[in-house]
């Protein structure tokens, strides 16, 4: 994991440290924003913004295809 995702980590461990256990629903909801990021990068094989010859995009079938974005 880089640095930008550790950095949001500890971000949500200090806003549950801070507002406590009755705004973990804020705390959930980030961390399966994050999940689905980190998700989407490994399926693309490429960053956020991120352009290279490994990228893939989904056709619209729903299959992944390599080409351009």
């Amino acid at each position: 994991m880089d640095a930008k995702k550790d950095t949001i980590i500890e971000a949500l461990l200090e806003h549950l440290i801070e507002n406590g256990a009755g705004d973990i629903a804020t705390v959930f909801a980030r961390i399966f924003e994050l999940a689905m990021q980190i998700e989407r990068e490994r399926f693309l094989h490429a960053t956020h913004y991120e352009r290279n010859p490994d990228r893939q995009s989904p056709d619209l079938n729903g299959s992944a295809a390599i080409g351009c974005v």
